[in-house]
């Protein structure tokens, strides 16, 4: 966990790291996240949220085993995301296959009156 360490750059050696799985760089000063993200083809969770960060780069979509649900980054970061690495970062293994919406009828648990 790199997070909370004022780091403006990640070095490249960080990115030899082949078997490298998650990348918690939360809290720090990166502007940029290297196109070499995408040597790291096993990770799996990448969190940058409170970075000054612009955009990802398009290689990110390299790292095939990072879903939507282990990329941890600002809603605004987000909506900037290229159509393409989206498609790539959504996998229906990220989505509920059966969805039931529960809504609570006598007797049920009164913690769960307020819950639809």
């Amino acid at each position: 966990d790199l997070s909370s360490n004022n780091l403006q750059t990640l070095p490249d050696e960080l990115f030899q790291c082949r078997k490298l799985k998650s990348l918690k760089v939360n809290d720090n000063s990166l502007s940029v996240l290297s196109g070499k993200i995408q040597q790291c083809t096993l990770l799996s969770k990448l969190e940058l949220k409170g970075n000054p960060l612009e955009e990802l780069p398009v290689e990110i979509r390299q790292c095939t085993k990072l879903k939507r649900s282990g990329l941890i980054i600002d809603e605004f970061l987000s909506e900037t995301l290229p159509m393409s690495i989206k498609s790539n970062l959504t996998s229906t293994q990220d989505i509920p296959i059966d969805v039931r919406l529960l809504v609570p009828g006598k007797g049920s648990h009164p913690h769960l009156e307020n819950i639809v």
